[in-house]
């Protein structure tokens, strides 16, 4: 009644949510991490849209379940264990280290941190985890990886793949913005909502994904291999698949 009908004739309001519903299923689709990123200018929407994505999940913070891209590469991973099978919403790229960039996609993406001697010169335990993660900024991590001088490989684009923020409607993210004056005013009832009401349907979901796991299971293998026959052809290459797979995951969801 407050957020989720206002995301109704929204695609990319719909995909962000539908995003935070990817994580609790990656387990039981056995499918790979990897995330989205959301690109586009200023003012378009984009933090308003991991809010209202967030929200499916959690809050009661100053930007309810949304995390910073302002951190360390060691940082995001004891973020990413504390995320481990939900979805992991990371507010504007421009703000982590161009220098890691890249390495940040492969690591959130491989589901694995590095290994590291402890005190008495044993191996601690690598901390691993499964998650979707959705990501925003005015430009794409390559780019902003390129911009400090690194050399960026193929493989950082299919670990996040990127969407245009701007929906075509000249709104910014949005289609329908339900009887506001402007967008800018949807945006603020957007996060207001976002913010007072969050987790809720995250509890039921989880039910449903506990009680009925090996319905969902054939569920999800079926439309997955129908959403791929419908969308890839023969001759795509494995990137291409790849990227399908998670899209097709997140159409499940």
């Amino acid at each position: 009644n407050n957020v989720g009908r206002l995301c109704s004739g929204n695609s990319r309001l719909l995909f962000a949510v539908s995003c935070a519903f990817v994580g609790p299923l990656l387990a039981i689709a056995g499918a790979e991490s990897g995330g989205v990123h959301f690109v586009g200018g200023s003012s378009t929407g984009k933090s308003t849209a991991l809010l209202v994505g967030g929200s499916v999940l959690g809050g009661g913070r100053r930007n309810g379940f949304v995390q910073s891209w302002r951190t360390t590469a060691n940082g995001l991973e004891a973020i990413a264990d504390l995320h481990n099978d939900l979805t992991l919403f990371l507010d504007e790229v421009s703000q982590i280290d161009a220098c890691e960039a890249a390495d940040v996609a492969y690591l959130l993406a491989n589901g694995s941190g590095k290994s590291r001697m402890s005190r008495n010169m044993g191996i601690r335990k690598k901390l691993t985890w499964s998650l979707m993660f959705v990501s925003s900024g005015e430009v794409t991590l390559s780019d902003h990886a390129r911009s400090g001088g690194k050399r960026v490989r193929a493989g950082v684009d299919v670990r996040l793949l990127n969407i245009d923020a701007d929906a075509g409607a000249k709104m910014g993210m949005f289609e329908n913005i339900h009887g506001s004056d402007s967008p800018d005013a949807f945006a603020r009832q957007l996060k207001s909502a976002a913010l007072r009401f969050y987790g809720t349907p995250l509890r039921p979901w989880l039910k449903l994904l506990t009680h009925e796991r090996s319905a969902i299971e054939k569920a999800l293998k079926n439309f997955q291999s129908d959403f791929l026959n419908k969308h890839v052809v023969e001759s795509a290459s494995g990137e291409v698949s790849r990227a399908a797979q998670r899209f097709a995951l997140i159409a499940a969801a």
